[in-house]
């Protein structure tokens, strides 16, 4: 998981022309593909997947 997170940084990371080509195609792909960006928005939030118990209480805290 850190891998990726260091993956997407480096690619969303400067100017260079051939990282925002790669960015938008990737962009586009996943907002055209059905239910994939709330997929991706539902892990973000730690809506869904595994989670550590601790953190799954501290969401339903502030969920009320």
């Amino acid at each position: 998981m850190i891998a990726a997170m260091q993956g997407f940084r480096d690619l969303f990371e400067g100017d260079n022309p051939a990282k925002k080509l790669i960015r938008g195609i990737g962009m586009r792909l996943v907002g055209q593909l059905p239910g994939a960006k709330d997929e991706i928005m539902k892990r973000a939030l730690g809506l869904k997947g595994d989670l550590p118990e601790l953190a799954k209480q501290v969401w339903l805290e502030r969920a009320y």
